[in-house]
């Protein structure tokens, strides 16, 4: 992390997709939260570029 303040948030998900999720972090000894930052980064990155080319 940056150093930034920390933000939470929530959201649900179906139990067997946490759970695949949870076990994969865990196998790549990755947070979850470090994934879920990393895939909403690259999301925000993709949808500014997007609006770029508008």
């Amino acid at each position: 992390m940056t150093g930034e303040k920390i933000k939470v948030i929530k959201g649900d998900l179906p139990e067997s997709l946490h759970m695949r999720f949870k076990i994969l972090c865990a196998k790549k000894n990755r947070t979850m939260g470090d994934v879920v930052a990393e895939i909403i980064e690259a999301w925000v990155l993709e949808q500014e570029n997007e609006e770029k080319g508008k």
